[in-house]
């Protein structure tokens, strides 16, 4: 029986050297999820006297379009519809939404192409001994939600699809 030793350190010294090809994919996966990624919505109100609190309250919340906005129930809301506290809408004027939270709202949605995408980034990769290790990150308001989905909201797989797509471009 034949045994191989490898010479001492060798894994390391191919890691180094396997460490650049290895940034090159970070870079295409961080590329691929900033092209997957969806936009971001933010609600907007008119800003005057006539908003309702619920609606001041919500002015400015960014969320990934394919989610929907966190908005406060009215308390009459609540106890003639059964409201909860607070209301799911995809967007001001919602129709799933309860009169008091849509009825007359004239507050906008304003979309942002690159809300999630610009937050997307590829980091160094570190080498550990013959472990390598590249990391892709994406900081956002329920970024994780729009990645998984909710209850309600379906999956937007912006940082799944980019893996699988860069994977099979690998494989040919």
């Amino acid at each position: 029986m034949t045994s191989y030793r490898p010479k001492s350190g060798l894994e390391a010294a191919i890691a180094r050297l396997i460490a650049p090809r290895v940034q090159q994919i970070t870079e295409q996966v961080a590329e691929a999820a900033r092209d997957n990624a969806p936009p971001t919505k933010t609600w907007k109100s008119q800003g005057d006297a006539l908003v309702r609190p619920e609606h001041r309250a919500a002015d400015g919340q960014e969320v990934p379009e394919n989610l929907r906005f966190v908005v406060g129930s009215p308390a009459y809301d609540q106890q003639h519809y059964g409201a909860g506290p607070h209301q799911q809408l995809r967007e001001p004027r919602d129709p799933e939404g309860t009169p008091g939270a849509t009825v007359n709202c004239r507050c906008q949605t304003v979309s942002d192409p690159d809300g999630i995408a610009r937050n997307i980034h590829a980091h160094p990769v570190t080498v550990s001994g013959s472990r390598i290790v590249g990391v892709v990150t994406c900081h956002g308001n329920r970024v994780v939600d729009s990645e998984f989905g909710t209850d309600k909201d379906d999956a937007a797989r912006f940082m799944g699809r980019a893996i699988d797509e860069v994977a099979r471009r690998l494989r040919r």
